[in-house]
């Protein structure tokens, strides 16, 4: 059988126009590598990398009694969100005047992380227990609202329950944006900023005309707050 042969002049050209390929020929290999041979070269790319999925969620850390800060450096050594709400208190020893942070919820420390770093958390035997967060876009709210407030440096009272009042929002002022429950009083309002899931608040004075009514407030409830206007 005679078999099909180039002469050297042939296989030159051949040779020089295939280097002359402007475009590489890409070919996918089963590995998931893309090959390509361009100017004699075979070049082998890595696969596309996987884009990683969010699954850091929210929760609240009890801790043991003195607890809250130390679990704070673990998680800052680790570069991991985590949130202490802390309040300045000033104690007199004589002539002597100490200024201090303590936490405004003791015992508790509120993370957002993975699951498998709160239970790195927990190992480390400065926790009581940790509890999940089943309403993540809430605890948000509430903690972004909590911090804004705190930040203003504004003077509050702890609150002695959670109410169920109208949920408003500051519409200016050092505390523009923060949102919270209101409870009637004669000239002014009493904000109220909880933590539903701790059962906790904590409550502070604005002026009425500083307040909207949020939109998805109850319309029986709302009907019943005369003084403040409905955004």
């Amino acid at each position: 059988m005679q078999q099909d042969t180039m002469n050297t002049d042939e296989f030159t050209q051949f040779a020089d126009s295939a280097k002359a390929c402007p475009e590489p020929i890409p070919q996918t290999m089963a590995s998931g590598l893309t090959t390509s041979f361009s100017g004699g070269k075979m070049v082998v790319a890595p696969p596309t990398p996987v884009q990683s999925v969010d699954t850091s969620k929210w929760f609240v850390l009890q801790t043991k009694s003195r607890q809250e800060k130390v679990v704070c450096d673990f998680f800052k050594e680790r570069q991991i969100e985590h949130l202490l709400p802390l309040v300045a208190k000033t104690t007199y020893y004589g002539r002597r005047k100490i200024k201090s942070e303590l936490p405004l919820f003791p015992g508790y420390v509120f993370v957002r992380s993975a699951l498998q770093d709160a239970y790195a958390a927990d190992r480390t035997n400065r926790l009581v227990r940790i509890i999940p967060v089943f309403d993540q876009a809430k605890l948000e709210e509430e903690l972004r609202s909590l911090t804004r407030a705190l930040r203003a440096d504004q003077r509050f009272d702890r609150h002695p329950h959670l109410v169920a009042g109208v949920p408003v929002e500051v519409k200016s002022g050092p505390l523009q944006g923060v949102r919270g429950v209101v409870e009637s009083r004669l000239k002014r309002d009493r904000l109220v900023l909880q933590v539903e899931i701790l059962g906790q608040a904590i409550s502070m004075e604005v002026d009425t005309d500083l307040l909207v009514i949020l939109e998805d407030a109850p319309a029986a409830v709302v009907n019943v707050k005369g003084g403040i206007r409905a955004a």
